[in-house]
């Protein structure tokens, strides 16, 4: 895996309970972030959270933080697996024409 920093952590929760959405969000909280973003996705049925930090993290540091905290599987999989594949860590603004 090529060292890649970046200074925000995304998380990507699918048909979230209103638990495991306040859980994540409370649990990120102690990562230290400068900020926390959060919005309902596209399709309205799951939730985009973006953490923004001081300084920046390494791709191993983000990937833990994103595993830990329930970050969508199969995102996890394509940053580790073939980080060449797609953006690392993107999150749809607009998708089958619904906005986030």
């Amino acid at each position: 895996m090529t060292p890649i920093k970046t200074r925000y952590v995304t998380i990507d929760l699918d048909r979230p309970s209103r638990l495991q959405i306040t859980s994540t969000w409370y649990n990120l909280r102690y990562s230290r972030p400068m900020s926390l973003e959060g919005r309902i996705s596209s399709s309205g049925e799951g939730v985009h959270i973006r953490a923004t930090y001081h300084a920046p993290l390494t791709d191993r540091q983000s990937l833990n933080i994103r595993r830990a905290l329930g970050d969508d599987p199969r995102r996890i999989y394509f940053d580790e697996v073939r980080p060449e594949a797609k953006p690392s860590q993107i999150l749809f603004d607009t998708k089958n024409g619904k906005t986030a």
